[in-house]
């Protein structure tokens, strides 16, 4: 069973794919042309967002504080503007 190309979205003409990718995320992405020259690109398997669990990055702290700390040592003028 191959791919069937969804018809074209602005004029509903009959399209090929012009080419397949994967993405990183797993998902297919193909580049489609119809009958009339308007392209578009169809995304396959995209990765549906589970709304109860969002994606939280920790963030260290320490290494802020020791920039912002070298930058004051470096820089008396920030040193009035933090420490007020």
């Amino acid at each position: 069973m191959s791919y069937q190309p969804p018809p074209c979205e602005i004029c509903g003409a009959w399209t090929e794919v012009l080419e397949t990718r994967r993405r990183h995320t797993g998902a297919v992405a193909r580049r489609i042309e119809c009958a009339n020259l308007h392209r578009f690109t169809a995304y396959e398997g995209l990765p549906v967002k589970d709304e109860q669990q969002p994606m939280v990055t920790p963030v260290e702290v320490a290494p802020i504080e020791t920039t912002v700390a070298r930058a004051i040592r470096l820089r008396p003028a920030l040193h009035t503007i933090w420490m007020n």
